[in-house]
């Protein structure tokens, strides 16, 4: 990583990324969220602060780092993210991985449009941005696109995370990495975590904050 922040180009996207960051965790904007996941642990009001969705639903900036220099480590080419939120771990993953192209999907319209901006604030090219549900769109792109990293993190329940790793499993013909975010956010993403299995699974790493799958 510190190689790779050398680069003062990239050191400079990435502070950039952070300061956008922290401003919008000052901001008293208020918007309607529909939330298709397994919903807040804290709120179940459709009018969200946007710092406080920025807080509690966004990746942070150095879990973001991490993923995705796990993705520049084996050079992948096609990276695909469950759960936008407000862009700033698409916008990480295209700075890192310029040689790689993103789609992220996300299913809130307003989150959609804000990853938009923010990503045209960074001119960041690479990322292509969906509004859709999951369960809509997620075959579709798998057999489009083919991603060989995959990073889940958008419904956080049990059920939903295991049905979109057997379509993953059953869709991507390639040698894949799926980092499944937040394996120790509820009783049912342990169980999920637990029970994710197939045939193609070479080996199953977990950390605190997720999990690294690695598909044959």
């Amino acid at each position: 990583m510190l190689k790779l922040l050398k680069h003062n180009h990239t050191t400079k996207k990435i502070f950039q990324v952070l300061w956008t960051r922290r401003r919008l965790l000052l901001s008293d904007f208020q918007f309607y969220m529909t939330d298709f996941g397994s919903g807040s642990r804290f709120s179940k009001n459709k009018k969200k602060l946007l710092r406080v969705v920025v807080r509690r639903s966004c990746s942070s900036v150095p879990k973001s780092i991490l993923i995705a220099l796990i993705a520049l480590r084996k050079k992948v080419r096609t990276i695909l993210e469950l759960g936008t939120c407000i862009g700033l771990s698409a916008v990480v993953m295209g700075i890192l991985n310029p040689q790689a192209r993103i789609i992220t999907i996300e299913g809130d319209a307003t989150l959609h449009s804000f990853a938009r901006r923010i990503a045209s604030m960074f001119n960041q090219k690479n990322i292509i941005f969906v509004n859709a549900l999951f369960d809509d769109v997620l075959d579709e792109i798998l057999d489009t696109y083919q991603p060989d990293f995959i990073f889940v993190d958008g419904n956080h329940s049990r059920d939903a995370t295991l049905l979109y790793f057997r379509h993953i499993c059953d869709k991507v013909s390639k040698d894949t990495l799926v980092v499944v975010d937040d394996i120790d956010w509820s009783q049912g993403m342990r169980e999920a975590w637990e029970k994710i299995s197939c045939p193609r699974v070479r080996k199953k790493i977990g950390f605190v904050k997720f999990g690294i799958v690695s598909l044959k």
